[in-house]
């Protein structure tokens, strides 16, 4: 069993649409809608071969303070985890839009009602909470049975590259080059916002308000983006805030 941790707006759709369209095509599975592309764990119905995966956002680590955050090493020491990283920076920017204008869209409610300036620096959801989680994993990489760090960036860059690691981590043979290519073209960021908009991948991936770009889910897709949401004042605080980074990750000074 391989389970893919990341917190929440790290790209983790992005990832499981990449997968469930490479799979349905590598091993010829037969879907009834197309908003089954998303739910790789079912896949294993129609073909044994095909990994067995968990996508999980910790048991949502996001929704808890920082001193609530446990790692539960009896839980991940015989298995296999994929961990999805992104810049903390970026990820408080994209999930602040998610809280603040697509979630209220979905519930009529905002669940956050503070400014981004207010929601960078908050307990639950600010940027200090996201580096946390990050560091608990970096701490703990060791204990899980095999350990693979994916970064957000890198898929950016290469996607195709990032994608034969994966594969290659998950013991999947034999995919093709066409295969890989012609899946990283299907799940391009274009493409992706259109299926949002026509609504054909179900609910996970729709958009809450078609004329509004900040309630999609797939917003914009850009690394270092956050720089055009934050004040400078900000992005001081932010910058300091990303020195509590574990180096393991990679994320140095702002862009």
């Amino acid at each position: 069993m391989t389970h893919v941790i990341s917190y929440p707006k790290a790209g983790r759709t992005w990832l499981r649409l990449l997968l469930g369209k490479l799979f349905q095509v590598h091993y010829d599975i037969r879907l009834t809608h197309r908003s089954d592309l998303l739910e790789i764990q079912r896949f294993r119905e129609s073909d044994a071969r095909v990994p067995c995966m968990q996508f999980t956002h910790d048991d949502n680590a996001h929704l808890k303070s920082v001193s609530e955050l446990k790692y539960d090493g009896a839980k991940y020491r015989h298995l296999s985890v994929v961990f999805l990283s992104r810049d903390p920076r970026d990820v408080v920017v994209s999930m602040y839009f998610q809280l603040s204008v697509r979630e209220a869209t979905l519930q009529d409610n905002s669940v956050f009602q503070g400014s981004l300036s207010e929601f960078l620096r908050d307990k639950i959801h600010g940027i200090g909470k996201v580096i946390a989680f990050m560091n608990v994993w970096a701490r703990n990489r060791r204990i899980p049975k095999q350990f693979m760090l994916l970064r957000y960036e890198d898929m950016i860059e290469d996607a195709e590259r990032e994608i034969w690691r994966v594969l290659f981590f998950l013991g999947v043979a034999d995919v093709s080059v066409e295969v890989v290519r012609q899946v990283v073209e299907y799940a391009s960021f274009d493409n992706m916002q259109r299926k949002e908009r026509s609504g054909v991948l179900g609910p996970r991936l729709r958009a809450t308000d078609p004329d509004d770009p900040e309630s999609y889910k797939v917003r914009r897709g850009k690394v270092g983006g956050y720089v055009d949401y934050l004040s400078p004042g900000d992005i001081e605080y932010a910058d300091c805030a990303m020195e509590m980074l574990d180096s393991f990750f990679g994320y140095g000074e702002s862009r």
